[in-house]
């Protein structure tokens, strides 16, 4: 089980978290200032809470943490790209240590086994490799269309360039705050489940779905069940409250077959 979560808006406005699991959800807390994992506690409690649903990896955007590498507590192994001087952005990798992930109940994840290939703080890219599998990660936080077409050309092309400078590129694990709207366009990764008019951030990022080989599960109505929306923007005078699909679990396309909502 994973989970793709943006720590700023959790607990406030909006339930930014997706994931492939079941059902259940982390239990937002009392809203409070936006500050990501820099929230004293933050950290402690949003990690239990996904120990106890059983997510074996998360990726997270958006913890405004000046934090960079790996570190390892009890039962979880963290690595972290840094924010920005300003501290806006950073994105963190979380592997469970005591959630088997084999089906025979026997292994579970070890430090070594994630190695950092490439971060920004838009985006941490890994490699984790175990003797069951192998896979890079990509968390990513992309920008959304109001950022114009130039700035986001030029953000994916970096992205493309630090993917491509892999030396020996696996299929890829996406988790990500795509501010990305899909749907109207369909392809073999992007399914017609509740669509939305692509918007010009989400061309950008399904062309990078399309490149590298990643399905969107929960654009496809035999992959995912329930509710698609992700974000719910607050209401304001005369303005209802607007929910939209714009966060991801994106997987190999090669695993369709196996996954499971």
């Amino acid at each position: 089980q994973m989970a793709s979560v943006n720590f700023l808006t959790l607990g406030r406005h909006r339930d930014n978290v997706t994931g492939l699991s079941n059902d259940e959800r982390p239990v937002q807390g009392a809203r409070q200032p936006a500050e990501g994992l820099m929230v004293q506690g933050r950290a402690i409690i949003i990690h239990q809470q996904f120990k106890e649903l059983g997510y074996h990896l998360v990726g997270g955007q958006e913890t405004r943490s000046k934090q960079q590498g790996i570190s390892e507590s009890e039962d979880c192994i963290a690595l972290h790209s840094p924010a920005t001087a300003r501290g806006q952005y950073g994105c963190c990798i979380w592997l469970s240590k005591t959630i088997p992930f084999d089906q025979q109940g026997r292994q579970c994840f070890e430090k070594h086994h994630i190695t950092a290939l490439a971060w920004r703080p838009r985006y941490l890219l890994a490699n984790i490799t175990t003797p069951s599998f192998t896979v890079d990660v990509l968390v990513l936080h992309a920008p959304h269309s109001g950022w114009g077409r130039e700035y986001l050309k030029e953000f994916w092309q970096g992205l493309h360039g630090a993917l491509d400078a892999r030396n020996r590129p696996k299929s890829l694990l996406l988790l990500a705050d795509a501010n990305a709207k899909l749907g109207s366009m369909l392809s073999p990764v992007v399914g017609p489940l509740d669509p939305e008019v692509q918007c010009l951030a989400g061309s950008f990022f399904h062309q990078f779905l399309i490149e590298y080989d990643v399905l969107l599960p929960s654009t496809f109505a035999d992959l995912h069940t329930g509710p698609t929306k992700t974000w719910t923007a607050p209401p304001r005078e005369g303005v209802p409250s607007i929910c939209r699909r714009i966060d991801y679990v994106g997987v190999p396309r090669e695993w369709r077959p196996a996954v499971r909502n």
